[in-house]
């Protein structure tokens, strides 16, 4: 087994890492951003200092607030672009009969 395929199989899933850390950090269950710090953290070996942790702890944004945002921003840009294209398919196909 060459070192490259050793390393890809002690590798954990991003799935098994996320297990790993609610069963570590409790808290992690119940707060998204001490799930994501955490993973950040002890995954991505980002360094964050005690006072750049509580700040994003106190004063940062739900993480799932912003995804659910982005999400909603999307599924109204794809149905307005759908419609774009659904209106000028329409002009087409009237300016072809």
């Amino acid at each position: 087994m060459t070192a490259m395929k050793s390393l890809k199989v002690m590798k954990k899933t991003i799935k098994e890492n996320v297990m790993d850390l609610m069963e570590k950090f409790p808290s992690a269950k119940r707060n998204y951003k001490i799930l994501i710090l955490a993973y950040w953290i002890n995954y991505d070996g980002i360094n964050l200092s005690s006072e750049t942790v509580k700040e994003i702890l106190f004063n940062g944004t739900e993480p799932e607030t912003i995804n659910r945002a982005k999400r909603l921003n999307n599924r109204l840009l794809l149905d307005s672009a759908s419609f774009a294209d659904q209106v000028e398919e329409f002009i087409k196909k009237t300016n072809e009969s």
